[in-house]
């Protein structure tokens, strides 16, 4: 794919001064502050073991899931899980089931369906892993009872930090050394730079550092954009029509201004370019106008539909704008940071431990439910689509009294894109101590070690950002992106044997 649009020098030039006066209008709508836009390309750069170049959904909980209930729950007719979730049966679950449309409640999974093997994911040691209840859309659908899990792969990951702001930039940019913290970003800056398309990262108002973390440039550029969802006064703007001779008007505007900006002694397509910020920002400004219409057309269902709930919420629409962004080729990443209903329901350390399964599986198994629903449909397709479902850190359960952060070892997945059917699994292990589940409470983190690429070891952040770089057709260990070093391979290895390592792994290619 080439650069963003095609811009060809002109024999005419207008003002530069009066022409940046007159985009101050589009600069309203909230494109954030960013730095110049660096040119496009792989550099020469192939991507080892994947041909296909994937567009990248992204949903990231925050708060932290407990993964032992949702994407890792080990042998589930054993504690903690009976502990946890015994006696929880979604069907009659007031939080779940009261004042819910029928249409929800069909969603809803009866009592320890999870035990089923439908539900079994894959093997880490001699111990099967099972999805959570949350996850019967991933199942079967309500119109389709074709199976998703054969292409969902359950990952093992693990780092140190157990604080919420400084983990959400780890799982959302990667760990980067010393030499390399000054061109930590998100992925979304990257796949902008290289795919030559925007990225956009949505987000309620309660969830702006997550967001900011995903929408970090580095040293990429342009940014991605940030759209709040639940803010009906830009849903309203973006909403305008296009306009075909307004678009063919700024195309010229845009393409005369960019060749006069350009080093003339290298190639426009491929050239370094000098230009200014403020230009830059009206080029961000006008990819969120040129995309307003899709996303406003979800975006705009939120003002129609009865306060913020499991069935109707700003996450369910800012997914389902983020499909039609994707599948309309506008875009090769979106990120979707959903807080749970109320911003509450997952970073939550009171309340009875039903009670947190009952809020957890809600909301969880309501993006689901709109993943599952775009599949459906034929609008998010798999095959050239990766879905990432992701957190900060993961949740050890305190018998009835609550949950702590579990940040030494938890699970994240990846759905569809390179992973083809009948290669999803589980990759990596969280060995769990006995006491685990024994005790009244988890009192251990998993006891293993992060390094390595040997079938047991967990990845680390860098190792899950370098694989959606990778799925998004770009080499993740090249000039501003990571080094070799960062990964979890041994020392030594070369960039390219830790690329292919790592699709074979994360995505069975």
């Amino acid at each position: 794919m080439g650069v963003h649009r095609t811009r060809q020098p002109s024999s005419g030039q207008p003002s530069r001064r009066s022409f940046l006066r007159g985009a101050a209008g589009l600069l309203a709508l909230g494109a954030s502050p960013i730095t110049a836009r660096a040119g496009g390309g792989l550099a020469g750069h192939g991507v080892p073991g994947l041909t296909t170049h994937y567009g990248v959904l992204e949903i990231f909980f925050q708060g932290a899931l407990p993964h032992r209930e949702t994407w890792w729950v080990e042998q589930p007719d054993e504690l903690p899980m009976r502990r946890t979730l015994g006696g929880f049966d979604p069907r009659t679950n007031p939080f779940l089931t009261e004042g819910a449309p029928s249409d929800w409640l069909e969603w809803l999974p009866a009592a320890n369906a999870y035990q089923h093997a439908s539900y079994c994911v894959g093997t880490a040691g001699s111990r099967a892993i099972h999805l959570g209840p949350c996850a019967g859309p991933l199942v079967a659908g309500r119109t389709a009872s074709t199976s998703l899990v054969p292409r969902l792969r359950v990952i093992a990951t693990g780092h140190a930090v157990a604080v919420h702001e400084v983990a959400q930039a780890l799982m959302l940019q990667g760990s980067p050394s010393s030499r390399s913290r000054d061109r930590a970003s998100g992925v979304g800056a990257a796949v902008s730079r290289h795919r030559g398309l925007p990225s956009y990262v949505f987000f309620a108002p309660r969830s702006r550092e997550a967001a900011e973390a995903a929408a970090a440039s580095g040293r990429h550029g342009t940014p991605p954009l940030l759209i709040p969802f639940g803010d009906p006064t830009l849903v309203t703007r973006l909403a305008v029509p296009r306009h075909a001779s307004r678009d063919a008007l700024g195309d010229w505007y845009t393409s005369d201004y960019t060749a006069g900006l350009t080093f003339q002694a290298t190639p426009t397509a491929g050239g370094n370019r000098a230009r200014s910020v403020s230009y830059d920002r009206y080029l961000q400004a006008r990819d969120l106008v040129e995309s307003g219409p899709t996303i406003a057309a979800n975006l705009s269902a939120l003002a129609t539909t009865p306060g913020n709930s499991l069935w109707s919420n700003g996450a369910r629409r800012a997914i389902q704008a983020s499909v039609a962004l994707l599948s309309e080729n506008r875009t090769a990443y979106c990120c979707v940071v959903d807080e749970g209903v109320n911003g509450t329901f997952y970073d939550t350390h009171d309340g009875p431990g039903l009670q947190q399964t009952a809020w957890v599986t809600g909301n969880v198994l309501s993006v689901l439910r709109t993943l599952r629903e775009e599949v459906d449909a034929g609008r998010l397709n798999l095959d050239n689509t990766l879905v990432v479902l992701n957190s900060e850190f993961g949740r050890s359960y305190m018998d009835a009294s609550g949950s702590e952060h579990c940040a030494g070892g938890f699970a994240v997945a990846f759905l569809g894109g390179p992973i083809a059917h009948g290669r999803g699994g589980v990759v990596g292990d969280l060995p769990f101590l006995p006491t685990d589940n024994t005790a009244m409470f988890e009192s251990e983190v998993p006891a293993f070690a992060i390094g390595g690429l040997e079938a047991n070891r967990a990845m680390n952040p860098t190792d899950l950002r370098a694989a959606l770089l990778l799925a998004a057709g770009i080499h993740p260990f090249q000039p501003d992106t990571y080094e070799p070093s960062e990964s979890s391979a041994a020392a030594g290895t070369s960039a390219d044997d830790i690329a292919a390592l790592l699709a074979q792994r994360l995505f069975g290619v």
